[in-house]
Order: structure tokens, then sequence, then C-alpha cells
């Protein structure tokens, strides 16, 4: 412009002139989302080389060793054949550390089960046995030395390594079923866990010789002690018959080939310090099984699951990729059909050269403005309407009956003042008036007019034939009463 005027961009009619071309900017994007489809589809479909040859189309991660031993994990664009192979080795890796540590922890957790059962156990005893009582200092014994020997092997001067009578005596006295039944004769309660140690208190067998614990020669395999403690003389009398029961199944076990002596070595209170030895040992073993948890508790924290890299379980196939980059192309061609339009209809905007700002007349020349009839919707403005009306009756009343309505739409664009030409029509029907429209080359009417009022259509109307209008007018009468937007 020839006054260099600053023009104001009003954003929300910009955007609402962009939106208007929505159908036209919508099937650009769709036109160029064909293009890229096509683009890819036929350059999958035509290549010299084989899709999973391709070099530089998928992602691998490998751990490299460097010159100083660190350990730096890098990434590498791959052919669609060595990124295949590389997860199938780290898949087969992953699931054989996988395995590896499910089995070790499987393992460590049943043992610590086994363990955790144990130490119930072991509680359990100490809160019910015998030699923890109150009354346990009063404990009364009876111990008995056993001896057998095997009569065929005395006869021919030869030695055994092992006794069967006495590994018969030995695991009879010592199963589940003897201390079932010794338990029941005397009356204790084994509790849930069926505790075999509660009657062991009572039944305690030594397979080493009380006499010399510490001989090593071959009598030693021969002979095994039992010992008998009971918290009652009573007690130890139904232990007493018991054992002779015992002594019933071993005599039918050794018959006439095993000699069997029993000889009775003690009786009477336990002494003190056999009762301190005998609860330090429970109590030890106690502290043992817990030490052993321990131990298993820090072996399960130690062994940590493998960690597996993040495409397991997502290996892209050939199929699937090819569809993902012909989405892609869709993608990004709609992007930039749409982006490319809108860009173009706001430079079109920019440079149509068009009046876009309702103040611009009116700041750039002083011209009051009247009324917009239409802003950014469709609805007729009724208060713009009146304001028009009002404006114009003011003019007559100040006794100006020439009145003229100066457009440059007149013409090529006339047809957009249609609107305004009914109002004025009915205004002039109401009030008896002619006002007229007329466009800039009117220069007589304009001359003999006693006012002028300039009428315009945003987005519509050429700036520069406003501006020259306005310069016209100027010139000529030297005012122009105001301008309506329409």
């Amino acid at each position: 412009m020839a006054n260099n005027e600053e023009i104001e961009i009003d954003l929300v009619r910009l955007g609402r002139y962009v939106l208007s071309k929505w159908k036209v900017i919508l099937f650009w994007g769709v036109v160029f989302s064909c293009l890229g489809f096509c683009y890819k589809f036929f350059a999958f479909k035509f290549s010299d080389v084989p899709l999973e040859e391709l070099d530089k189309q998928f992602k691998i991660v490998r751990d490299e060793k460097q010159p100083d031993g660190k350990v730096q994990r890098k990434e590498y664009k791959v052919s669609y054949r060595i990124y295949k192979d590389d997860y199938d080795s780290r898949m087969r890796e992953y699931r054989a550390n996988l395995d590896s540590y499910k089995v070790t922890k499987d393992n460590l957790l049943e043992k610590k089960n086994q363990i955790q059962q144990k130490i119930d156990i072991q509680n359990d005893y100490l809160s019910k046995s015998l030699l923890f009582k109150d009354n346990s200092s009063d404990m009364q014994e009876a111990v008995f030395f056993y001896s057998i020997r095997d009569l065929n092997a005395v006869k021919e001067g030869s030695v055994q390594a092992d006794n069967p009578a006495v590994s018969f005596a030995l695991s009879f006295l010592q199963s589940s079923n003897f201390l079932y039944r010794v338990s029941e004769k005397i009356g204790l309660d084994l509790g849930e866990y069926r505790n075999l140690g509660l009657i062991e208190d009572f039944l305690k067998v030594d397979s080493k010789d009380s006499k010399d614990k510490d001989s090593k020669d071959k009598d030693s395999k021969d002979s095994f002690i039992i010992r008998l403690l009971a918290d009652s003389e009573d007690k130890l009398t139904i232990l007493e018959k018991e054992l002779e029961y015992f002594n019933t199944k071993l005599s039918i076990f050794c018959k006439d080939r095993y000699n069997v002596d029993v000889e009775k070595i003690g009786s009477g209170k336990v002494p003190v310090n056999d009762l301190s030895e005998l609860r330090n040992q429970a109590l030890s073993e106690l502290l043992s099984l817990q030490n052993d948890l321990n131990k298993i508790n820090a072996k399960i924290a130690f062994v940590a699951e493998p960690v597996k890299f993040d495409d397991y379980g997502k290996l892209v196939d050939l199929e699937t990729f090819k569809v993902m980059k012909l989405i892609k192309f869709i993608a990004i061609g709609l992007l930039f059909g749409l982006v490319l339009s809108v860009c173009y209809y706001i430079f079109r905007y920019l440079t149509a050269g068009k009046l876009r700002d309702q103040n611009f007349i009116s700041d750039s020349f002083g011209i009051n403005k009247i009324s917009c009839i239409h802003d950014l919707d469709k609805k007729t403005n009724e208060s713009a309407v009146k304001a028009l009306s009002e404006n114009l009756k003011y003019i007559i009343a100040k006794g100006n009956n020439s009145i003229i309505m100066l457009s440059t739409m007149m013409g090529t664009y006339e047809q957009q003042l249609s609107e305004i030409k009914t109002i004025i029509d009915n205004f002039n029907s109401e009030n008896g008036t002619d006002i007229k429209f007329v466009g800039p080359e009117s220069i007589n009417e304009i001359n003999s007019a006693d006012e002028v009022i300039l009428t315009e259509k945003l987005d519509i109307s050429d700036l520069n034939s406003v501006v020259d209008e306005v310069k016209t007018v100027l010139a000529v009468k030297k005012k122009v009463y105001g301008i309506v937007y329409v």
C-alpha cells in the first residue's frame, strides 16, 4: 500500500477462512497419502534386493567390550536376516538362563521350606520336650548295654563290616511304628507335627559302646546302648516293659545265629551334667537349622532373574514390517498434503489483498465505523441493523436528504450486497427516502450527495480498491460519514 499503514491480522478470521476450505485441504491430504502409499508399495514390489536383505532396516543392540575394559552398549541398523538371527540367539540364551534360574530358585525354595519345617518341628519339640520341663531335674533313667555276636563269624574267625542283627535292632528302635507304640503306652501327645523327637527323649539309642566311647576295635559294631528316661517311676516301668517287647522281636530275628547279651549298666536319677548336655544338643540343633536357613535366604537373594532385552516377545515379521511402513508413508503423505494445503491458503489469505480488518479504514482515515451486519457468524446482527437505521435517521433529521451507499463491490461482487440492499429498501419504504447504491466511478452522484456511506464486505472487498475509493471521496467531498461492513 502507498500509505504503508500496518494491517492487523485477525487470527480467528484467518482460522475460519482456512477451515472453510476443509474439503479441498482434506482432498489434497488424501491425494498425498495415496502417493506415499504407492511410492512405498511399488518400492517393495519392484526392489532388486529382497526385503529381508535390505540393509539398515532393523535395529539391534550389542554389548561391546572397549579397550579400557568397560562394556558399552551400541545400536546398529542391520538387515532383517541379521536382526532375526540376533533375536533368536538372544532368545535362546535368555530362555536357557531363565530355565536355569527357575530350577535353581525352585531348589533353594524347596530346601528353605524343608529347613523351615524342621525349625518348626524343633521349636515344637523344645516347647514340649521332657528335657525342658520344670521337673526335669528329677528324671529317672535306666541304661542297658546290648552285645550281639554272629556265632558263625566267631567260629570261622572272620570279621564282618556290618552286623545285620545290630542294624535290625537300631532300625526297629528308631522306627515310627515302635515309637508311636511307646508314646501311646505312656500317654504322650505328639501334637500336630507327630513329633517323634518327643518320644525319643524317653528312649535314646547310642550305637557306640558306652563303656568306652572312643573304642575303635571291631567289637563296637556289635554293641549299642539303650537309655530309658522318664519323669516318673511309673513311666520308667512302662518303658522297661516295652524294652522287653523289643527284646522279643530281637530274639525272633536272631534265632540260633546270633548271641544276644543284655546288661543293665546304670539306673537312678539322671546326672545334671547329662541333662545339660542333652539340652545343649537340642538347642544347638535349632541354632544349626537357623544358620542353614540364613544361608539359604542369602543364596535366594543372590540369585537374580536374567534381564531380557526390550524386543523379547516382539519379533517383527516381514509382513508386519511392510504394513507398518505403508501406514507410516500414508500418514506422512496425509500430513504433508494437509500442511501444504493449509500453508497455501494462509499464504493466499495474506497476499490476496482483501479487506480483512474492520478497524483498518477507521484507523487510517478517521472514518466512523457505523456497524457490521455480519462478523464471524452467519446470522444477521440485529443490533448492527438497528445501528445503521438510527444513523440514517440521524442524517435525515439534520436535513440531509440525499444519501448514497458507495461500494467497490458494485458490479463484480454486487450479489454480495443483496442483504444490505434489502435492508435499505425496507428503510426507504418505511421512511419515504431514496437511498441508492453506487460505485466509485459515479463521481457526479458522489459530489452531489449530502452524505456518503461506504459499504464493503470483509474478505471480499479489494483492499487497494477500498483505499482508492476513500481517497477519491475525500478528494471530492472532503468527508465520509461512515462505513458499514456487510
